[in-house]
C-alpha cells in the first residue's frame, strides 16, 4: 500500500500518542482536517482505531515498532513487542494460510466466509482461534503482524 509524504507525517504523529488537537497544532492545520485525514487512513487500512492502525502499519512494514512511542503504548494500552518473533511455530494448514492471506488483504469475515465457502461464522472463529494458537498470537491483528514478520502472507 502506498503512503504519500503527508500521510507518513500524520502517521508518525499518530504513533507518538498525541491527541488530534496536538497533531493539528504541530502540523499547523485544523482539528477537522486531521480528523478527516485520520479517518481516511482508517478506511485505507480497513481499521477502526489507532491501535489497529499501528498493527496494520507494522504488519505491512510501513513503520517499525521503534517508531511507536512509549506514550502511544501507554495511552492506547498496547503491548507492541520490540523483541524478535520466534520462528518456531506449529505449521498452518492450507485453509489457515488462505484465511490469513485474505485477512491481510483487508477482507471482512463475511467476505472470507463467502470466498472460502465456509458454512457459518463459527467456522471462521474456529479457524481464527487455530491461527492465533499456532502463532502464539493474542488476536487476529497480532496474528497478521506475526504472519507478516514470518513472511507467511
Amino acid at each position: 500500500m502506498e503512503i504519500n509524504k503527508s500521510q507518513m507525517e500524520l502517521i508518525l504523529e499518530l504513533m507518538q500518542g498525541k491527541t488530534l488537537n496536538e497533531i493539528a497544532e504541530t502540523l499547523n492545520t485544523t482539528y477537522n482536517n486531521i480528523q478527516k485525514r485520520t479517518n481516511n487512513l482508517y478506511k485505507k487500512f480497513n481499521v477502526k482505531n489507532r491501535k489497529d492502525l499501528s498493527t496494520a502499519l507494522l504488519q505491512q512494514n510501513i513503520i517499525t515498532s521503534t517508531q511507536i512511542t512509549k506514550n502511544f503504548r501507554k495511552r492506547f494500552k498496547t503491548k507492541i513487542e520490540d523483541t524478535p518473533i520466534s520462528e518456531e511455530i506449529e505449521e498452518l494448514t492450507k485453509q489457515e494460510l488462505q484465511y490469513l492471506f485474505l485477512a491481510s488483504r483487508s477482507k471482512t469475515k463475511k467476505d472470507i466466509m463467502s470466498i472460502m465457502n465456509l458454512r457459518n461464522m463459527h467456522e471462521c472463529n474456529y479457524i481464527q482461534a487455530c491461527i492465533c494458537r499456532k502463532l502464539n498470537a493474542l488476536n487476529m491483528i497480532n496474528a497478521l503482524f506475526i504472519a507478516g514478520k514470518l513472511n507467511l502472507v
